[in-house]
């Protein structure tokens, strides 16, 4: 594909794995970053999002286990995009155990655990990238 005479195909054969496929700003990146060549895998799915193709896990990297799973023969990563998110709408004083569990696991756990597997997967000599984003507005 080719713009203003440009070829825009910046990610031809690069492996991207993207956490938080679900949302509304990981599933963007996807269907982007497959238009722009790249093989994915998505976490947070069962199924990629309509015209594209992705390998799907649909449970998010929040334990070793997971993401081990999600990676499980790409010892030569490109892209890791971090794009989870879970806003819960509750001041400290009524935000409940449970809810605390949830954001912390999705915002947190799994930027912790999805980045330390990546690392591991992304070669030593050829370099890669690490992208963590997030919009509380992702989700209106």
């Amino acid at each position: 594909m080719t713009g203003f005479g440009v070829d825009i195909m910046r990610f031809i054969g690069k492996k991207v794995w993207i956490t938080g496929a679900n949302t509304p700003v990981g599933s963007a990146l996807a269907v982007a970053m497959f238009a722009e060549g790249a093989k994915l895998r998505l976490s947070g799915v069962n199924t990629a999002p309509d015209g594209i193709e992705a390998e799907c896990f649909p449970e998010e990297p929040e334990t070793d286990d997971a993401a081990e799973k999600a990676l499980a023969g790409w010892y030569d990563l490109d892209i890791y995009i971090h794009a989870c998110r879970v806003v819960e709408r509750a001041s400290l004083m009524d935000c409940t155990h449970v809810q605390w569990e949830r954001s912390f696991n999705a915002n947190l756990m799994t930027a912790y655990c999805g980045s330390l597997h990546a690392v591991r997967h992304i070669g030593k000599d050829r370099g890669g990238a690490m992208l963590y984003i997030s919009s509380i507005h992702a989700e209106k």
